[in-house]
């Protein structure tokens, strides 16, 4: 049992914790399952590095996305692990015994486009979040924009190409991207603009099922457009055609003509952050899609 991660749940949860065993958790998190003395049993989630604010705001991401979820009818929710604390360096949350059915690729197109919809009934201040949430390990600025290609250009990709130029890692990568940047507003111009919640980096490592009934985790919430959301499901695979079609069937995407290209414009980006986060193995599929684009 690791005696660190332990003391810090009884403390912060008031129980004494009985187990604990180190799961899967990411890529910059340390994951343990705890058990506790009243038989319950919690995922923790450590970050001693942690910045200021990190976990807390991946707390209210959580919450965010369940509010969401918690307006829609039962056959069209996702559901969200429950926050029991959230503190500098612990994140402590209920925790979800994943299996049973697998859930299907249309299931999760038309849970998607309901959760969409129904976030995009509220009311927003504008593209970003009042929280910054990072991508992984990489921060991401979410100050608020009322022009979601500005939002884009100036929150997303300047930024990113920024951190590969300071790491070393860009050459004529960042070259072509601050050209791309200037084509932004022309490429995205056909976006659908209306302002949703996003999950933020949704693939397969972070969804899951109970009892047959999706799940998701792991969030970096921010309000953007809803087809940003595509940019990671396209990059690891992991999702058939009938997700896309699920979607497009239950709310229809405005321009059909220009969404791949749109699309391929936030996969990008998370090519770029895996080539900024993991190294060489990513540079030449971010080569590619950044010269596809400024071929288009």
């Amino acid at each position: 049992m690791s005696d660190a991660i332990a003391e810090a749940v009884a403390e912060a949860l008031g129980v004494g914790a009985v187990s604990c065993d180190a799961v899967g958790g990411g890529c910059v998190a340390e994951a343990s399952r705890v058990g506790l003395a009243d038989g319950r049993r919690v995922f923790a989630k450590r970050l001693p590095d942690a910045g200021a604010g990190v976990l807390e705001a991946e707390a209210d991401g959580l919450r965010e996305l369940g509010e969401v979820s918690a307006r829609l009818g039962a056959g069209d929710r996702i559901a969200t692990p429950g926050v029991l604390h959230a503190g500098a360096n612990l994140l402590v949350l209920e925790w979800l015994e994943l299996g049973g059915p697998r859930v299907g690729d249309a299931t999760w197109g038309r849970r998607l486009a309901a959760f969409h919809r129904a976030s995009a009934a509220g009311s927003h201040a504008g593209y970003g979040a009042d929280q910054d949430r990072p991508l992984g390990a990489t921060p991401q600025d979410n100050r608020r924009l009322h022009d979601w290609p500005t939002f884009w250009r100036d929150r997303r990709l300047v930024p990113m190409l920024d951190a590969l130029g300071a790491a070393g890692r860009g050459g004529g990568l960042v070259d072509r991207g601050r050209r791309l940047a200037e084509r932004i507003p022309e490429i995205l111009g056909g976006a659908d603009e209306t302002p949703c919640l996003l999950h933020g980096d949704l693939w397969s490592s972070n969804l899951g099922s109970v009892g047959g009934e999706p799940v998701w985790f792991d969030p970096s919430p921010y309000t953007g457009s809803r087809e940003a959301e595509f940019g990671m499901t396209r990059m690891f695979g992991g999702f058939g055609p009938a997700f896309e079609a699920a979607y497009r069937e239950a709310w229809p995407l405005p321009d059909p003509d220009g969404f791949d290209r749109r699309v391929g414009v936030y996969e990008l980006h998370h090519h770029l952050n895996h080539l900024l986060l993991f190294g060489e193995g990513y540079r030449a599929g971010c080569e590619r899609r950044m010269a596809r684009l400024l071929r288009g």
